[in-house]
């Protein structure tokens, strides 16, 4: 009896870990599509900063230009860190959460080699 109850907590666990393990996917696909857009549409300025330069010409398109590329570059390099910062983190709860699978397996052989034993 011990042991079906111990069974019905493990897979109950189990299930909640795999609920969490598809949440963790979903945010993962949706950095993803996020970091994809950032990129394109940082291209698409990039390309706007150039035409507008081009048009403007000489000394006050090239530094235009020039700060469009310091701004972008520190943009871009404020995003690519908080898009590792939450992928690092994603991946941590998906270790804890496959340590979290592994105990919990654990403990229900243990509980059935006890059973088994008696």
């Amino acid at each position: 009896m011990m042991a079906e109850n111990n069974r019905k907590w493990v897979n109950k666990e189990i299930a909640a870990i795999n609920l969490q393990r598809e949440k963790i996917k979903r945010q993962i696909k949706h950095l993803t599509r996020a970091e994809e857009d950032f990129y394109s549409e940082q291209q698409h300025e990039r390309e706007l900063a150039e035409d507008l330069s081009r048009i403007i010409k000489g000394r006050y398109g090239q530094r235009l230009s020039e700060e469009h590329s310091l701004l972008y570059k520190e943009r871009t390099s404020k995003v690519q860190s908080n898009l590792r910062q939450t992928f690092t983190q994603l991946q941590q709860e998906q270790r804890k959460l496959a340590d979290r699978e592994e105990w919990l397996l654990n403990q229900l052989k243990s509980s059935e080699t006890n059973k088994d034993e008696k």
